[in-house]
């Protein structure tokens, strides 16, 4: 089991030895470098565990998802050699879905459940999307659209044409997986729900973040950035404290 929850998380801290796992899951398209830095600013009990999906590095040939219930039970599966200790979740875009529904997951089957979740860049999913689905937009199309709405593309891939080839059926998948999500109902988490935004999402505004509060009987708060989708790469800093906080009362 272990072999596996390696293959799925890729462990950002390598001396890492207890108390708390934070889980992460980057952004459609994104990989375990989103979090390269992380272990270093939080405290050494805080061990940094990034999710490496199909068709990303070393998975590249695998075929990505493009169900998201397929996703988190795969990962949910993975990820059961690291719910032995305590853990939290922080789910960065399309990783806020997939972290919000690995809970929902491990609710249902009576597994472990977070000790906080963290929400970046995304809407509750509650609400409903009133952007148009960009997936099944032609290959040229799909990656303006992508890069004009969220910004963030590397520009050593848009470029690359064969770097684009490889990187755009992944991204295509990815945003096929979250563009047809469908949201139902359950009870609300008992454990904290933090957001973070940026002032100048396009895909997100502070009331869609704030309605994450609907998910907790817990505590539920809100930070909002200058800056745009990817706000956490000027603000990285700012969120690893608030997470840092937020998880203190929990370490031994």
């Amino acid at each position: 089991m272990k072999a596996l929850a390696e293959q799925w998380f890729v462990n950002m801290s390598p001396d890492f030895t207890g108390d708390i796992r934070l889980l992460c899951i980057p952004n459609a398209g994104g990989g375990p470098a989103l979090f390269r830095t992380w272990s270093q600013q939080l405290d050494p009990e805080i061990g940094v565990y990034s999710a490496l999906l199909p068709g990303q590095a070393s998975r590249l040939r695998e075929i990505p998802p493009t169900e998201t219930d397929v996703l988190v039970e795969q990962m949910i599966h993975a990820s059961e050699a690291y719910l032995d200790e305590p853990f939290a979740l922080f789910g960065y875009s399309m990783g806020a879905l997939i972290a919000f529904e690995m809970a929902r997951y491990l609710r249902r089957h009576g597994l472990p459940q977070p000790l906080a979740l963290f929400i970046g860049a995304r809407r509750a999913p509650q609400l409903t999307d009133l952007l148009s689905p960009l997936h099944q937009l032609p290959d040229a199309q799909f990656v303006q659209a992508v890069q004009s709405r969220y910004g963030g593309m590397p520009l050593a891939i848009l470029q690359d044409a064969e770097m684009m080839a490889l990187f755009t059926p992944i991204l295509r998948a990815n945003f096929a997986m979250i563009e047809s999500y469908q949201y139902t109902e359950e009870a609300p988490f008992d454990f904290p729900i933090l957001a973070f935004g940026g002032t100048r999402d396009r895909t997100t505004n502070e009331s869609q973040l704030r309605a994450w509060s609907q998910h907790t009987r817990s505590n539920f708060d809100c930070q909002i950035f200058d800056g745009e989708h990817f706000f956490i790469q000027q603000h990285q800093d700012a969120v690893i404290v608030q997470i840092r906080q937020s998880l203190q009362p929990y370490i031994r």
